[in-house]
């Protein structure tokens, strides 16, 4: 990247995790010594760190997010309907029925196709149950990726993540009963930052204020 941008003349480029703007932009000053974890759940990747003194201590990834749980509603819709759906609405079928609570009320929509034998256009119906089915996998894969992050981190940060929590980040962190689902397979306190969808680019803000020379901490530019 910083290669591209160099022989595009671009001359002040530095490289960030969404990690770390993601916890800046929420809020958190990841500049002290306590120990944060963040897990965004964004659209191609699924990233767990810790951070503590505004660097990243631990740090791992999967491309198990967004968009891969679109992929798997719309094969599953593909296999049990024999309908073909579009990405967007693959997407609408997931914000609109992810729940991921043990008792979700099972709602069932119904959306725009194409029969993948007549190749016409045809209604499907799909229920909470169904999404919830085919998201659960992808989040017990999170849930691994989370638990492994937390065997690998010292144990003196291990105490503050255990008493502040993990924070989560990005728009999938928006499903239903997220964090409850984490929480109970993990026993560590889970919380969704104020602003999944933003805190990223808010963070970056921050960041820019003194092009990623953390001797001082941009909170207080």
């Amino acid at each position: 990247m910083i290669d591209l941008a160099t022989k595009m003349s671009i001359t002040d480029v530095f490289i960030e995790e969404e990690i770390k703007s993601g916890a800046l932009g929420s809020g958190v000053d990841i500049f002290k010594s306590k120990g944060v974890m963040v897990v965004d759940i964004g659209g191609g990747t699924t990233d767990v760190g810790v951070i503590s003194f505004g660097d990243i201590v631990l740090s791992r990834t999967i491309r198990k997010a967004g968009s891969f749980m679109d992929d798997e509603i719309s094969k599953y819709v593909k296999k049990t309907q024999s309908v073909e759906i579009g990405e967007l609405t693959s997407e609408k079928m997931k914000i609109e029925l992810g729940d991921l609570h043990v008792e979700a009320k099972n709602i069932v929509n119904r959306y725009a196709g194409r029969d993948m034998v007549k190749g016409i256009p045809k209604w499907v119906m799909l229920s909470t149950n169904e999404v919830q089915s085919v998201l659960i996998p992808v989040f017990d894969e999170i849930v691994k990726l989370i638990t492994g992050v937390l065997k690998d981190t010292p144990p003196e940060l291990s105490a503050d993540i255990f008493k502040n929590g993990i924070l989560l980040t990005g728009g999938c962190s928006m499903i239903r009963g997220i964090e409850e689902y984490i929480q109970k397979r993990i026993q560590v306190p889970v919380k969704v930052v104020h602003n999944p969808l933003t805190c990223v680019a808010e963070g970056t803000k921050y960041l820019l204020k003194n092009r990623g020379d953390y001797l001082v901490n941009p909170l207080q530019l």
